[in-house]
């Protein structure tokens, strides 16, 4: 049982574990052996530092205001400064905003994905996806799914999230989690793609989870490295999560699955993979990647490391942005962040 206070979350992730310590340390604590105002002194020394040629300031040895306090650890401290500043520090390259797309005016965008041909898919949350194929100076565009009418939309209903196939030649289908109007759930299908379109008929529904509140209905579809589908669930809505959900490992809400999509049809919509960690526990969803999270908003994976990265939306105090691995509890809603929550 996760208590607060406890430390028997899961461990550190290794986005965490990958952070220099002069990072993490807090400035405001005098180093050790060091009183505070030699420490006080040591910042002061620092900032007349930054304020100079790197060149000079890299040679610079400074003399502490305390006969018995060796200037090596100072001369270091300066060193450690030098080496994180920039080079061209005074070359700052000014940032503009552009509007692109022939400045296409949206109602709430929530997704924006290229297709392999470079054109852009833009999706909004009242159900409408639109395509963009750049022409010279302009784009043309073109609707690529409407599911409009059969949306609920509204607050955090509608839809929510796209995903492309990875091998999208091979496999020419797009991944859709919405809020249908005809009954309290998300729902997980699949579009087949016929001649650069989505056909609405081709609709295949892969999973459906019952939603107690119109809130915290998550979540991201995404394709890891693996091959496999990833989707967030929230903790079902309300506030405090009520029915203790994200704890709660016999339902997937609060949760990121995990399922493989390959070769499904209307009687298979899904597979659960071998290894998924929680896989042969009595009394625990299969398809349960990482659990204790509130309302995984947005989710994706580093190109280069293979993390994945999630953005969990806080209830008071705590926005959470983390890398999620395999088995791993979140703490909510025992904790918020890395704070007690109750």
């Amino acid at each position: 049982m996760l208590g607060c206070g406890a430390d028997d979350r899961s461990p550190p992730n290794p986005a965490a574990q990958a952070q220099p310590a002069a990072e993490v340390e807090s400035e405001s604590q005098p180093e050790s052996g060091q009183s505070s105002a030699q420490h006080a002194q040591q910042d002061e020394q620092r900032q007349e530092q930054q304020d100079e040629p790197a060149a000079a300031s890299a040679d610079q040895t400074v003399q502490s205001s305390e006969p018995d306090q060796p200037d090596q650890q100072v001369q270091q401290d300066q060193s450690a400064q030098t080496d994180r500043e920039p080079s061209d520090q005074a070359d700052e390259v000014p940032l503009t905003l552009q509007p692109i797309l022939n400045g296409y005016q949206f109602h709430q965008p929530i997704e924006m994905l290229e297709l392999p041909d470079g054109s852009l898919l833009v999706a909004e949350q009242r159900g409408y996806i639109t395509r963009f194929i750049e022409d010279g100076d302009e784009y043309e565009q073109i609707s690529f799914l409407d599911l409009t009418e059969q949306v609920q939309f509204g607050g955090e209903r509608g839809l929510l999230s796209i995903a492309l196939h990875p091998d999208l030649q091979r496999e020419p289908y797009i991944y859709v989690y919405y809020s249908p109007s005809d009954a309290n759930v998300t729902r997980l299908s699949r579009f087949r793609i016929v001649q650069d379109a989505p056909l609405a008929a081709s609709e295949l529904i892969i999973i459906e989870v019952a939603q107690p509140y119109g809130n915290h209905n998550g979540g991201a579809v995404r394709f890891g490295p693996d091959g496999m589908l990833y989707l967030g669930y929230g903790d079902g809505g309300a506030a405090d999560d009520p029915h203790g959900h994200g704890q709660n490992r016999a339902t997937l809400l609060g949760s990121i699955i995990r399922i493989d999509v390959e070769e499904i049809n209307t009687s298979t919509t899904y597979r659960i993979p071998p290894d998924n960690p929680f896989l042969g526990q009595a009394g625990v969803r299969p398809e349960i990647w990482a659990y204790g999270l509130r309302n995984p908003w947005r989710m994706a994976f580093d190109s280069q490391s293979g993390w994945l990265w999630v953005g969990d939306v806080g209830q008071n105090r705590v926005e959470e942005i983390a890398v999620v691995q395999a088995g791993e509890n979140h703490g909510w809603n025992v904790f918020e962040g890395d704070e007690c929550f109750r």
